[in-house]
């Protein structure tokens, strides 16, 4: 299998990890309900790092599978300022990066709430 394939295969490997952990571990998570809590409180509490480690991991992922895509372009399409040009591929790294850092960042939101 070559590199490409391989990096272009993580986008589909992180468009089922992350949501699957996010469902699992919302479902097991006491006093969480995802049609009430944004998906990042499960950033939270004791199992806080599960769904930290999820964004963080597939960032990552969706990364590599930016990449993926500019390698599976021919260089001259990617200088070109055209719609397959440059612009689109640094605003899917940034966009992938911005899911990073989120990750990160998750332990400052406040617990979830006790269902009452």
């Amino acid at each position: 299998m070559c590199p490409t394939a391989i990096l272009l295969g993580c986008g589909i490997a992180a468009g089922a990890l992350v949501p699957a952990v996010l469902l699992i571990d919302g479902a097991t998570r006491p006093g969480y309900s995802l049609w009430r809590h944004s998906a990042s409180q499960l950033g939270t509490g004791e199992r806080g790092w599960l769904q930290t480690a999820n964004f963080v991991i597939g960032g990552l992922l969706l990364l590599a599978f930016a990449a993926g895509l500019a390698f599976r372009l021919d260089i001259r399409d990617v200088l070109r300022p055209a719609p397959a040009g440059l612009l689109e591929h640094v605003a899917l790294l940034v966009g992938f990066a911005w899911i990073i850092a989120v990750g990160v960042r998750l332990r400052r939101h406040h617990p979830v709430p006790a269902q009452a």
